[in-house]
């Protein structure tokens, strides 16, 4: 989907960027309720009510009021060409220090050629257990992201620039720890039961196997039941009670390491 080069130092390494990962939605369409006919969005000019053919839209910026400069895909490789075609490593940093709320999109990093230099930067991120942090210019925006060891290949995370993450401002939140030192312990060792190694193989989306069932029996005319029941909220008086028996049902996933005192 992008081929270009990743720069460090002096250091340039032709790649080509494939993305890694892919939407696992069930596809629906938009239907007209009385007919079932599908629904079709259409691209209207706004002077005329006509609708305009894809070959015939181009990009504009409006520099003034009324007024668009258009662009066309040269123009976007022209504005900077070096960062429209490199992920330029600017730093390096430790692989565990970023916040995973910045973590946005995975891309696989191809080698086109120069593969010994493309081994070394892959090997000397492993050794350190650095991340190279970088820009790169995707769908003609300027886009954060680390270059990391993965496996054998060298992989390309997109991040979120601070801007654009949220502030928890109007949360209602406690404004004072409302806990007790026995019921924080008896929470730690029921997480403690309940760590494993994280084995990615093992977890799969249950609830679009679930919603399938469903559209199966509509399909065939038959009644759908409810599946599972809403989650009540614990009360306080009983959340001790409730940990302590959910430590005594809780198998463990491997030796334990937290013990009360």
């Amino acid at each position: 989907m992008w081929s270009g080069s990743i720069s460090f130092g002096l250091v340039n390494i032709p790649v080509n960027l494939y993305s890694a990962s892919e939407e696992r939605e069930l596809n629906f369409h938009l239907l007209h309720k009385s007919d079932r006919s599908a629904i079709r969005f259409a691209r209207i000019c706004k002077a005329d009510g006509h609708e305009v053919p894809n070959d015939e839209i181009v990009k504009g910026f409006e520099w003034k009021k009324g007024e668009y400069v258009i662009l066309d895909e040269q123009d976007f490789q022209h504005a900077n060409l070096r960062k429209s075609r490199s992920i330029e490593i600017f730093e390096f940093i430790d692989d565990a220090d970023i916040d995973p709320m910045y973590f946005e999109k995975p891309y696989f990093i191809e080698p086109k050629q120069s593969d010994k230099a493309y081994a070394i930067l892959h090997e000397a991120l492993k050794r350190t257990h650095r991340a190279g942090l970088a820009k790169f210019v995707l769908q003609h925006k300027e886009q954060l992201g680390i270059v990391r060891a993965s496996g054998d290949l060298l992989m390309l995370v997109q991040v979120r620039f601070p801007e654009e993450l949220r502030k928890p401002q109007g949360l209602n939140l406690p404004k004072a720890k409302k806990v007790s030192e026995k019921e924080v312990r008896v929470a730690m060792q029921l997480i403690e039961k309940q760590t494993a190694a994280f084995h990615p193989s093992r977890y799969h989306d249950e609830y679009s196997k679930d919603l399938r069932a469903l559209i199966q029996k509509k399909a065939k005319g038959k009644r759908v039941k409810i599946k599972g029941q809403e989650p009540v909220a614990t009360k306080t008086t009983e959340l001790m009670a409730e940990l302590e028996r959910s430590l005594r049902r809780t198998a463990p996933r491997r030796p334990s390491r937290i013990h009360a005192r």
